[in-house]
């Protein structure tokens, strides 16, 4: 991802408001190569974006500003430590998902760790993992990860009719597409039902109905 840019108004006439051109930006080191494009609707010619704080704000005349900036690279991280005794364990973060899954290998395969806990979250345009394992007696489970959302749902229908039940799931966004990671355990399981991809209202009103009216209670909640 190019940490300098080149930022261009389309223009629809040389003379003239601009209407429903994008804003561009190329990079800066190879101007023939475009980062990425916007529309931001009818312009004024004359006024120029102004930046400000490494965002471009793009002044129209639909009564708002545009502002365009990327995201941001640096991943923060929200933790829990405990002091009592518990089986031996391993975190890692930071990690692609390559090194993720060959951690996995390791760890599971030929170590004799569970995986407890995966993070799934975005740095620029490229996933990263954060993981726990620990050394303990663990029941038969499998772990996805990078699974789009149909993919997701193919793999949840797929292990519960083989007895699986889904223990935990990440919600994150790779280059604005919804990605998840997932494990599911064969073990004994009460009833349970998962949904992924809920809008704030849609989730209120799964909530409302499964708690309030069937009598679930919430286990497990990721938000993205």
């Amino acid at each position: 991802m190019p940490t300098l840019a080149r930022v261009r108004l389309q223009r629809l006439s040389p003379i003239g408001n601009s209407r429903n051109r994008p804003a561009a930006a190329d990079d800066a080191e190879d101007l023939s190569k475009p980062i990425h494009t916007s529309p931001i609707g009818t312009y004024p010619r004359f006024n120029a974006p102004t930046i400000a704080n490494g965002r471009v704000y793009v002044p129209t005349f639909s009564g708002q500003i545009a502002v365009f900036g990327l995201a941001s690279s640096v991943p923060r991280f929200a933790a829990i430590w405990v002091k009592p005794p518990g089986p031996a364990f391993v975190a890692r973060h930071g990690l692609t998902s390559q090194e993720y899954q060959q951690e996995l290998d390791r760890l599971v395969g030929q170590q004799g760790f569970c995986l407890t806990l995966v993070s799934g979250y975005a740095v620029g345009n490229e996933d990263r993992y954060a993981a726990i394992w620990e050394k303990k007696d663990c029941a038969p489970f499998v772990a996805r990860h990078g699974l789009a959302s149909q993919e997701y749902q193919q793999e949840l229908d797929n292990l519960v009719r083989q007895g699986f039940h889904l223990v935990l799931v990440n919600g994150h966004k790779i280059n604005g597409q919804d990605s998840y990671a997932a494990i599911f355990e064969k073990s004994p399981s009460p009833a349970f039902v998962a949904r992924h991809g809920l809008t704030s209202e849609a989730y209120q009103q799964e909530f409302d109905r499964l708690v309030k009216r069937e009598g679930f209670g919430l286990i497990w909640l990721s938000g993205y």
